[in-house]
């Protein structure tokens, strides 16, 4: 390693020394729509000590933050969370008086399609001959969408137990995927009516 200077007139400076800076660490590669993740990016100490000054952190090329960094490292947490997909996130050092800036490799983050939940409680027994309807085909979920039931609204079942499922497709399909729940429906036999052809009857004796 060796120092040179440069003057003018009767002022001499050393000039600034190169750096580098790691590729960002993401606090959960491989996350889930919904899930915050943290980058942190650090700029390894030279022979001039510690880097200081800032670390502009990049998000698919975009310039997010540019956080002060402490003991050589910065952090960046995107808010609001990450999108369904892939993201390329990058650092770049801005320098200080005694190192130049510089730009870390490239991270690839990969954020997977969150599930939606599906609540749908077990429908209270029917008797036979009663058409299915919302009372019983009544699942929720977590987010906006549609639902789709096997048998349809207006399906007469056999007595016994019978089962429902739902199939949820999410009005936002970048980030959610489809989900699907079963339920058990218990059909009741009908009672048995006994009704009379005649009212009069006649005996032989």
């Amino acid at each position: 390693y060796h120092t040179y200077l440069i003057c003018t007139s009767y002022l001499c400076a050393e000039p600034k020394s190169s750096s580098s800076v790691n590729t960002p660490i993401s606090s959960l590669n491989r996350s889930t729509y919904g899930q915050s993740v943290t980058f942190t990016a650090t700029v390894p100490s030279g022979l001039r000590g510690t880097a200081t000054g800032t670390l502009t952190f990049y998000l698919d090329t975009v310039a997010k933050a540019s956080p002060t960094m402490s003991g050589g490292s910065a952090s960046y947490t995107p808010s609001p969370v990450l999108t369904a997909g892939t993201h390329a996130v990058y650092a770049t050092y801005n320098g200080d008086s005694n190192y130049n800036s510089s730009t870390s490799p490239t991270l690839t983050q990969t954020v997977y399609k969150a599930t939606p939940t599906i609540t749908w409680a077990t429908p209270t027994p029917i008797t036979y001959g009663t058409a299915l309807s919302s009372t019983q085909l009544n699942a929720t979920a977590t987010v906006g969408g549609a639902f789709g039931y096997t048998p349809v609204a207006g399906t007469v079942l056999t007595a016994g137990a019978q089962p429902l499922s739902t199939t949820f497709s999410p009005t936002d399909t970048t980030d959610y995927t489809t989900a699907n729940k079963s339920v058990s429906l218990t059909i009741n036999q009908a009672p048995l009516t006994i009704t009379a052809s005649s009212p009069q009857m006649t005996y032989l004796g």
